[in-house]
């Protein structure tokens, strides 16, 4: 036989009231019938001591049944979506990945400007992202201009000439006759910041250091970072405008090169996030 709990008890208590009330006749007692808060309060005991006497089990057994109806309810809609009151039709498109993570480092700086508390990690988020968006560029106009290059990216970005990032960029500039490379100059010399910046991220490390700081007991600012350097509105705005500088020199040579080719133009950082067309 099942051991009873405490609750359990209780709440067999309270229903032996409830049915005793209900044998004796509340009328005989008051002289009155039953209205509708007696036949609630019924009711609600009654819901209780369903819950109180499932076993979690017997939950679980029960919602699995609700889970499963709703999904064969919905999978009926969906049929009957698809049998004729919904029509649809085969499309193919593109999205830029660098688009939205150039938005996102724009909604981070903008944060960042006003939220002062969280401002460190915001800065960071931005550059970071900001990066990100500058390499998913190059990677994106490298595939409109030499398509094969970037088909066959593990090898052909293996070879010493175009190894990493930069080698990217010289394999586009090669297409691009109009467009100079200047890589020990800016823009490129801080958008290579970034990218010490982005590295120390992505290959993180336990960063070892000493300093001599006020003692300021449980409010003294002891932490120090390697990327610190980085984070100011200052140095991330300055990298942010470095990336769309390069950016748009390179992507307006690419663009008239593309023109010259029939080749749709290539959307600047934030232009668009994609493109689609039916099939």
């Amino acid at each position: 036989m099942r051991k009873l709990n405490n609750k359990q008890i209780v709440a067999i208590c309270a229903w032996l009231a409830v049915c005793v009330y209900c044998v004796l006749d509340r009328k005989a007692f008051y002289g009155t019938p039953w209205n509708m808060y007696d036949r609630l309060g019924v009711a609600l005991i009654t819901a209780c001591m369903t819950v109180v006497f499932l076993s979690d089990k017997e939950r679980q057994r029960i919602q699995e049944m609700i889970r499963r109806k709703k999904e064969r309810k919905d999978g009926k809609r969906k049929k009957k979506m698809n049998d004729g009151k919904e029509k649809t039709m085969k499309i193919e498109g593109v999205i830029y990945p660098h688009a939205y993570l150039w938005k996102a480092s724009n909604k981070s700086l903008k944060m960042a400007e006003t939220n002062e508390r969280e401002q460190y990690y915001l800065l960071m988020q931005s550059l970071l992202t900001a990066y990100l968006a500058f390499e998913a560029f190059i990677n994106s106009l490298g595939e409109c201009l030499d398509p094969y290059a970037w088909k066959e990216e593990k090898t052909f970005f293996n070879q010493s000439d175009y190894k990493g990032i930069e080698g990217k960029i010289k394999r586009i500039a090669e297409n691009l006759p109009e467009f100079n490379f200047k890589k020990g100059e800016r823009p490129y010399q801080v958008i290579k910041k970034a990218g010490e910046f982005r590295d120390l991220l992505a290959h993180g490390k336990p960063h070892h250091y000493t300093k001599e700081v006020p003692d300021l007991g449980h409010k003294t600012d002891a932490y120090e970072f390697n990327w610190d350097e980085h984070l100011s509105l200052r140095k991330v705005e300055e990298g942010r405008k470095a990336i769309e500088e390069f950016c748009e020199s390179l992507n307006s040579e690419a663009n008239a090169i593309l023109e010259e080719r029939d080749h749709p133009s290539h959307p600047f950082l934030d232009d668009q996030l994609g493109s689609w067309h039916s099939i």
